[in-house]
């Protein structure tokens, strides 16, 4: 059965079975931080905050963002040790949100939901690597990197991945979540990286620099602008596990992996 709450206090015994677990919190977190943090993504009027229980027992708690009008869904939390439990959730997703795209933004290393995704044909995107920076910002110049400025709008939104949820247009709009920082030559716009904000730890989340203008430097000159701009709050990121540049050029500006911390990213189409 599941149920859908807005108050995790009577589920906090089952939850401090898990806060120092690593396949489903960050470490370190403190058993308050970790009740404290579920208790904000259950009550945001932005999310949905879902208890599976097992005769009356509860089995798992799980909380998505959920963008209704484009009927999208993405874990933010999921706790369970119980395959049946992720089974009822994916029923319940079905029958409740059907025509959804639902993406589990999980620890791979829990290796019950990943089965079980696996088992039900949802599809598998590439693991990548956490990292935290070191808070040692690299000495180098940054001449021609700025904050993204209405002008460069539509080049900026041309250029931009394409193959995620938050496209340029979005990201644009979404002036609360964002900041983007880009790069010029001469006045072309050769790349750009949008960055989190609003938290103590925001996230690199996109930097693409385009072909021509790559083995310049210009991938290092955004990402220490960014941490300028971020500062004094902390940095992470993720990096496909196989894309040995990328890896290698945040390790040159000061990040480094958080070890038991990989993300696997899967998409459920209901």
């Amino acid at each position: 059965m599941i149920k859908q709450i807005k108050d995790i206090t009577p589920y906090s015994d089952f939850l401090r079975g898990f806060y120092n677990d690593y396949r489903f919190f960050a470490q370190p977190e403190t058993e308050q931080e970790v009740l404290d943090k579920l208790q904000k993504q259950a009550e945001d009027g932005e999310n949905i905050a879902l208890a599976a229980f097992n005769c009356d027992r509860i089995a798992g708690l799980f909380t998505f963002l959920y963008i209704k009008e484009e009927k999208y869904m993405e874990m933010l939390s999921g706790v369970s040790l119980d395959s049946a439990a992720y089974d009822e959730l994916f029923s319940h997703l079905r029958i409740n949100y059907p025509a959804h795209e639902i993406y589990f933004v999980f620890n791979p290393e829990n290796k019950i939901l990943k089965s079980r995704l696996r088992d039900i044909g949802a599809e598998f995107s590439t693991e990548q690597m956490k990292m935290e920076h070191s808070g040692v910002i690299l000495q180098t110049d940054t001449v021609g990197v700025e904050l993204l400025t209405p002008e460069y709008y539509d080049r900026y939104i041309e250029m931009h991945s394409k193959d995620l949820y938050w496209t340029g247009d979005k990201v644009i709009e979404a002036k609360d979540k964002f900041k983007t920082v880009i790069i010029k030559d001469g006045d072309e716009l050769a790349g750009y990286t949008d960055i989190s904000q609003g938290r103590a730890v925001n996230g690199v989340f996109d930097l693409l620099v385009k072909p021509e203008y790559r083995r310049k430097g210009y991938g290092r000159k955004l990402l220490v602008k960014a941490l300028q701009i971020n500062e004094p709050n902390g940095m992470t990121l993720e990096v496909d596990i196989d894309n040995t540049a990328a890896i290698k050029l945040y390790r040159l500006t000061g990040f480094r992996q958080i070890e038991h911390q990989n993300v696997l990213t899967v998409l459920l189409k209901t």
